[in-house]
Protein backbone atom coordinates (compact mmCIF):
# COMPACT_ATOMS: atom_id res chain seq x y z
CA UNK A 1 0.00 0.00 0.00
CA UNK A 2 1.05 3.57 -0.58
CA UNK A 3 0.36 6.65 1.50
CA UNK A 4 -0.32 9.85 -0.46
CA UNK A 5 0.43 12.84 1.76
CA UNK A 6 -1.31 16.11 0.87
CA UNK A 7 -2.82 14.54 -2.26
CA UNK A 8 -6.08 13.30 -0.83
CA UNK A 9 -8.58 15.77 0.58
CA UNK A 10 -9.47 15.31 4.22
CA UNK A 11 -13.12 15.40 3.15
CA UNK A 12 -12.46 12.36 0.98
CA UNK A 13 -10.77 10.55 3.88
CA UNK A 14 -13.75 11.19 6.17
CA UNK A 15 -16.16 9.93 3.53
CA UNK A 16 -14.04 6.84 2.92
CA UNK A 17 -13.99 6.08 6.63
CA UNK A 18 -17.75 6.39 7.04
CA UNK A 19 -19.19 5.02 3.77
CA UNK A 20 -19.87 1.38 2.94
CA UNK A 21 -19.94 0.15 -0.62
CA UNK A 22 -20.43 1.63 -4.05
CA UNK A 23 -20.18 1.26 -7.82
CA UNK A 24 -17.84 2.49 -10.53
CA UNK A 25 -19.77 4.93 -12.73
CA UNK A 26 -17.31 5.88 -15.46
CA UNK A 27 -13.66 5.27 -16.35
CA UNK A 28 -12.18 8.17 -18.28
CA UNK A 29 -8.75 9.26 -19.44
CA UNK A 30 -8.32 11.74 -16.59
CA UNK A 31 -10.55 10.48 -13.81
CA UNK A 32 -12.54 7.52 -12.56
CA UNK A 33 -15.97 8.41 -11.15
CA UNK A 34 -17.38 6.33 -8.29
CA UNK A 35 -20.66 6.59 -6.43
CA UNK A 36 -21.27 5.16 -2.99
CA UNK A 37 -24.47 3.37 -2.02
CA UNK A 38 -25.53 6.51 -0.14
CA UNK A 39 -25.08 8.67 -3.26
CA UNK A 40 -21.74 10.38 -2.60
CA UNK A 41 -19.69 11.02 -5.73
CA UNK A 42 -15.95 10.33 -5.52
CA UNK A 43 -13.27 10.82 -8.17
CA UNK A 44 -9.88 9.19 -8.57
CA UNK A 45 -7.40 10.77 -10.97
CA UNK A 46 -3.75 11.46 -11.67
CA UNK A 47 -3.95 14.37 -9.25
CA UNK A 48 -6.39 15.63 -6.64
CA UNK A 49 -8.49 18.26 -8.38
CA UNK A 50 -11.68 18.39 -6.33
CA UNK A 51 -12.54 18.28 -2.64
CA UNK A 52 -13.85 14.75 -3.12
CA UNK A 53 -10.98 13.33 -5.18
CA UNK A 54 -7.84 11.33 -4.59
CA UNK A 55 -4.61 11.71 -6.58
CA UNK A 56 -2.94 8.48 -7.63
CA UNK A 57 -0.10 9.86 -9.75
CA UNK A 58 1.45 7.26 -12.07
CA UNK A 59 -0.71 4.52 -10.55
CA UNK A 60 -3.80 5.99 -12.18
CA UNK A 61 -3.16 4.07 -15.42
CA UNK A 62 -2.82 0.87 -13.41
CA UNK A 63 -6.15 1.58 -11.77
CA UNK A 64 -8.00 2.17 -15.05
CA UNK A 65 -6.75 -1.14 -16.44
CA UNK A 66 -8.27 -3.08 -13.56
CA UNK A 67 -11.73 -1.63 -13.19
CA UNK A 68 -14.76 -1.11 -15.41
CA UNK A 69 -18.11 0.66 -15.13
CA UNK A 70 -20.52 -1.30 -12.99
CA UNK A 71 -17.85 -2.92 -10.83
CA UNK A 72 -18.48 -2.69 -7.09
CA UNK A 73 -15.99 -1.44 -4.53
CA UNK A 74 -15.81 -1.27 -0.73
CA UNK A 75 -14.74 1.46 1.65
CA UNK A 76 -13.69 0.07 5.00
CA UNK A 77 -11.74 1.47 7.94
CA UNK A 78 -10.39 4.39 5.96
CA UNK A 79 -9.08 2.21 3.12
CA UNK A 80 -10.46 2.29 -0.42
CA UNK A 81 -10.20 -1.13 -2.06
CA UNK A 82 -10.77 -1.74 -5.77
CA UNK A 83 -9.55 -5.20 -6.67
CA UNK A 84 -5.93 -5.34 -5.50
CA UNK A 85 -5.46 -1.54 -5.66
CA UNK A 86 -5.61 0.01 -2.20
CA UNK A 87 -4.93 3.56 -1.10
CA UNK A 88 -4.32 4.45 2.53
CA UNK A 89 -6.41 7.51 3.38
CA UNK A 90 -6.21 7.70 7.16
CA UNK A 91 -2.89 9.55 7.32
CA UNK A 92 -3.51 12.06 4.56
CA UNK A 93 -4.70 15.65 4.74
CA UNK A 94 -5.01 18.25 2.00
CA UNK A 95 -3.40 21.63 2.65
CA UNK A 96 -6.09 23.88 4.07
CA UNK A 97 -6.99 26.85 1.89
CA UNK A 98 -7.03 30.24 3.59
CA UNK A 99 -10.21 32.27 3.36
CA UNK A 100 -10.25 34.41 0.24
CA UNK A 101 -11.09 38.12 0.77
CA UNK A 102 -14.38 38.99 -0.92
CA UNK A 103 -14.52 41.96 -3.21
CA UNK A 104 -16.01 42.88 -6.57
CA UNK A 105 -13.44 42.91 -9.33
CA UNK A 106 -12.94 45.54 -11.99
CA UNK A 107 -13.78 44.46 -15.52
CA UNK A 108 -10.25 45.51 -16.52
CA UNK A 109 -9.03 42.51 -14.49
CA UNK A 110 -11.69 40.07 -15.61
CA UNK A 111 -11.85 40.59 -19.38
CA UNK A 112 -8.14 39.92 -20.18
CA UNK A 113 -8.27 36.72 -18.10
CA UNK A 114 -11.41 35.67 -19.87
CA UNK A 115 -9.82 36.25 -23.27
CA UNK A 116 -6.74 34.25 -22.30
CA UNK A 117 -8.89 31.36 -21.08
CA UNK A 118 -10.55 31.07 -24.49
CA UNK A 119 -7.22 31.43 -26.30
CA UNK A 120 -5.43 28.84 -24.17
CA UNK A 121 -8.29 26.36 -24.45
CA UNK A 122 -7.25 25.70 -28.07
CA UNK A 123 -9.36 23.04 -29.76
CA UNK A 124 -10.77 21.57 -26.55
CA UNK A 125 -14.26 22.85 -27.41
CA UNK A 126 -16.25 21.68 -30.43
CA UNK A 127 -18.85 23.60 -32.43
CA UNK A 128 -21.67 22.47 -30.14
CA UNK A 129 -19.73 23.67 -27.12
CA UNK A 130 -19.18 27.14 -28.57
CA UNK A 131 -22.85 27.35 -29.53
CA UNK A 132 -23.92 26.53 -25.97
CA UNK A 133 -21.39 29.04 -24.62
CA UNK A 134 -22.82 31.87 -26.73
CA UNK A 135 -26.28 31.21 -25.30
CA UNK A 136 -24.95 31.11 -21.74
CA UNK A 137 -22.98 34.31 -22.20
CA UNK A 138 -26.00 36.09 -23.60
CA UNK A 139 -28.09 35.01 -20.62
CA UNK A 140 -25.55 36.56 -18.23
CA UNK A 141 -24.48 39.63 -20.17
CA UNK A 142 -28.03 40.79 -20.82
CA UNK A 143 -28.45 41.19 -17.06
CA UNK A 144 -26.97 44.18 -15.23
CA UNK A 145 -26.29 43.43 -11.55
CA UNK A 146 -29.01 40.78 -11.79
CA UNK A 147 -31.02 39.33 -8.98
CA UNK A 148 -29.13 36.07 -8.19
CA UNK A 149 -32.28 33.98 -8.60
CA UNK A 150 -32.94 35.58 -12.00
CA UNK A 151 -29.37 34.88 -13.07
CA UNK A 152 -29.41 31.24 -12.01
CA UNK A 153 -32.85 30.61 -13.50
CA UNK A 154 -31.75 32.01 -16.86
CA UNK A 155 -28.92 29.45 -16.96
CA UNK A 156 -30.92 26.44 -15.77
CA UNK A 157 -32.82 26.60 -19.07
CA UNK A 158 -29.66 25.21 -20.72
CA UNK A 159 -28.89 22.50 -18.16
CA UNK A 160 -27.70 19.26 -19.74
CA UNK A 161 -26.62 20.88 -23.02
CA UNK A 162 -23.16 20.68 -24.49
CA UNK A 163 -20.39 18.09 -24.66
CA UNK A 164 -18.82 16.18 -21.79
CA UNK A 165 -19.66 13.82 -18.92
CA UNK A 166 -20.55 17.04 -17.14
CA UNK A 167 -22.24 18.99 -19.96
CA UNK A 168 -20.72 22.38 -20.73
CA UNK A 169 -23.81 24.24 -19.55
CA UNK A 170 -23.52 22.71 -16.09
CA UNK A 171 -19.79 23.43 -15.92
CA UNK A 172 -20.57 27.07 -16.67
CA UNK A 173 -23.26 27.05 -13.98
CA UNK A 174 -20.73 25.68 -11.47
CA UNK A 175 -18.51 28.68 -12.17
CA UNK A 176 -21.45 31.02 -11.69
CA UNK A 177 -22.35 29.40 -8.37
CA UNK A 178 -18.76 29.73 -7.15
CA UNK A 179 -18.77 33.44 -7.97
CA UNK A 180 -22.13 34.01 -6.25
CA UNK A 181 -20.89 32.24 -3.13
CA UNK A 182 -17.72 34.31 -3.13
CA UNK A 183 -19.70 37.54 -3.46
CA UNK A 184 -22.03 36.47 -0.65
CA UNK A 185 -25.11 36.53 -2.89
CA UNK A 186 -27.98 34.22 -1.88
CA UNK A 187 -30.09 32.26 -4.35
CA UNK A 188 -32.70 29.52 -4.11
CA UNK A 189 -30.87 26.18 -4.26
CA UNK A 190 -33.81 23.79 -4.45
CA UNK A 191 -34.69 24.52 -8.11
CA UNK A 192 -31.01 24.20 -9.09
CA UNK A 193 -30.61 20.69 -7.69
CA UNK A 194 -33.98 19.53 -9.03
CA UNK A 195 -33.44 20.89 -12.55
CA UNK A 196 -29.92 19.53 -13.03
CA UNK A 197 -30.99 16.15 -11.64
CA UNK A 198 -33.81 15.92 -14.18
CA UNK A 199 -32.06 17.32 -17.24
CA UNK A 200 -28.41 16.37 -16.96
CA UNK A 201 -26.09 13.46 -16.15
CA UNK A 202 -25.80 11.84 -12.74
CA UNK A 203 -22.17 12.94 -12.44
CA UNK A 204 -23.10 16.53 -13.23
CA UNK A 205 -26.00 16.45 -10.77
CA UNK A 206 -23.75 15.19 -7.98
CA UNK A 207 -21.07 17.82 -8.58
CA UNK A 208 -23.71 20.56 -8.60
CA UNK A 209 -25.17 19.10 -5.41
CA UNK A 210 -21.76 19.42 -3.74
CA UNK A 211 -21.45 23.01 -5.00
CA UNK A 212 -24.81 23.88 -3.44
CA UNK A 213 -23.32 22.81 -0.11
CA UNK A 214 -20.31 25.08 -0.65
CA UNK A 215 -18.00 22.33 -1.89
CA UNK A 216 -16.33 23.68 -5.05
CA UNK A 217 -13.33 22.76 -7.19
CA UNK A 218 -10.51 24.26 -5.17
CA UNK A 219 -8.56 25.34 -8.27
CA UNK A 220 -11.33 27.93 -8.74
CA UNK A 221 -10.54 29.22 -5.26
CA UNK A 222 -6.88 29.47 -6.22
CA UNK A 223 -7.79 31.49 -9.32
CA UNK A 224 -9.89 33.89 -7.24
CA UNK A 225 -7.06 34.32 -4.75
CA UNK A 226 -4.62 34.97 -7.60
CA UNK A 227 -6.46 38.18 -8.51
CA UNK A 228 -5.15 39.61 -5.24
CA UNK A 229 -1.57 38.76 -6.21
CA UNK A 230 -0.95 39.76 -9.80
CA UNK A 231 -1.00 38.84 -13.48
CA UNK A 232 1.57 36.05 -13.26
CA UNK A 233 -0.34 34.32 -10.47
CA UNK A 234 -3.59 34.66 -12.40
CA UNK A 235 -2.07 33.01 -15.49
CA UNK A 236 -0.48 30.20 -13.48
CA UNK A 237 -3.75 29.32 -11.76
CA UNK A 238 -5.85 29.81 -14.89
CA UNK A 239 -3.81 27.07 -16.57
CA UNK A 240 -4.58 24.76 -13.64
CA UNK A 241 -8.31 25.43 -14.02
CA UNK A 242 -8.17 24.74 -17.76
CA UNK A 243 -6.75 21.28 -17.05
CA UNK A 244 -10.04 20.17 -15.48
CA UNK A 245 -11.48 17.66 -17.92
CA UNK A 246 -11.39 18.39 -21.64
CA UNK A 247 -13.45 21.57 -21.56
CA UNK A 248 -14.94 21.62 -18.04
CA UNK A 249 -12.29 23.95 -16.65
CA UNK A 250 -12.79 26.45 -19.43
CA UNK A 251 -16.55 26.63 -18.95
CA UNK A 252 -16.23 26.85 -15.16
CA UNK A 253 -13.72 29.69 -15.50
CA UNK A 254 -15.90 31.57 -17.98
CA UNK A 255 -19.01 31.18 -15.83
CA UNK A 256 -17.17 32.49 -12.79
CA UNK A 257 -15.54 35.38 -14.64
CA UNK A 258 -18.73 36.41 -16.45
CA UNK A 259 -20.55 36.52 -13.12
CA UNK A 260 -17.85 38.67 -11.52
CA UNK A 261 -18.10 41.00 -14.52
CA UNK A 262 -21.89 41.20 -14.18
CA UNK A 263 -21.51 42.55 -10.64
CA UNK A 264 -18.45 44.71 -11.29
CA UNK A 265 -17.98 48.29 -12.40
Amino acid sequence: MTTFAEEVGEEFAKIAASEGRGTVLHVGRRAVYLITDSGTLLMLGRSAITPYSAGLGDRFQELTERIAPGRSFSLTAGILEIGDVAVVLSETCRIMRSRIPSRIYWKEEIEPTRGMAVLLSGDSVDELGWSVLRNLESAVRELRRPDPDELVESLLVFSGLGPGMTPASDDYLLGVLRALDHLGLEYRKGPVAETVRKRSTLISAKIVEHALHGCHFYVLDDLIAAFHVGVDAVMENLLKVLRLGKSSGLFMALGMLDTFAAYSE
